[in-house]
């Protein structure tokens, strides 16, 4: 079998690689194509997406013959992009040894961090943002901010004191969490929470390559109190 067009009959379905259940079996049969069996087929590898390492890649079509790869799957051009469950893609028909089919599993800076505590990419089960498998009552998103071990009980890098009539809160910022946003917040009642009049600023000479340590300053109040917190979105 030699190279093939995508589109032809033996090759026209949608390539899936992040749902359902494994399996292989020979072009136009039921179940995956495995590329490398045959000069030229698809290669799925269903239900792996999610515990793939960022930066995988897969060939959907070695073609063999010369010439560039002819058409395109339905509505995935070249080297553009696409979502198959929670899983993100770029498809590229020139690769390889020029002219191959290759998917390129794309991640995010909090994908590749859940992979590399959960070997998972997906916002679900123990790697939820919202998720405390340490059980130390910070969720894994602030983990993922502060540059914390969300498999170790630590506490956050942060310390607050008052400077004169000002207070001055300190915390630590995971530089490779560029997806997400820190704000500082003070409330002095523990039920209305503002970022009004709060200054940040990074503190000189901390930055290692990893972290940074960043200042906040507020107004500490009138009334002998105020807290504070470090609000984490994405």
């Amino acid at each position: 079998m030699g190279g093939a067009a995508v589109g032809e009959s033996s090759d026209d379905r949608q390539p899936d690689v992040c749902g359902g259940v494994a399996g292989n079996a020979r072009a136009g049969e039921s179940g995956g194509w495995q590329a490398g069996e045959y000069s030229a087929g698809i290669h799925r590898t269903n239900g792996l997406g999610p515990n793939l390492a960022p930066g995988s890649t897969f060939t959907l079509l070695n073609k063999t013959s010369t010439g560039l790869i002819t058409g395109t799957f339905t509505g995935k051009a070249n080297n553009s992009t696409f979502t198959d469950d929670g899983c993100t893609f770029r498809i590229n028909y020139t690769l390889g040894d020029g002219n191959d089919n290759v998917l390129t599993l794309l991640t995010t800076p909090i994908e590749q961090w859940r992979f590399t505590h959960y070997g998972s990419v997906l916002n679900t089960g123990t790697a939820l943002d919202t998720a405390d498998t340490d059980g130390d009552a910070v969720s894994n998103l602030l983990e993922y901010a502060t540059k914390m071990n969300p498999a170790a009980n630590d506490v956050v890098p942060q310390s607050a004191t008052k400077n004169g009539s000002n207070l001055e809160y300190l915390y630590t910022k995971n530089k490779a969490a560029t997806d997400v946003t820190l704000t500082v917040e003070w409330s002095d009642d523990f039920t209305t929470w503002s970022a009004t009049g709060v200054i940040q600023a990074l503190i000189p000479g901390s930055d290692n390559g990893v972290t940074q340590q960043w200042k906040a300053t507020m107004p500490a109040g009138v009334n002998g109190r105020r807290f504070v917190r470090l609000r984490v979105t994405r």
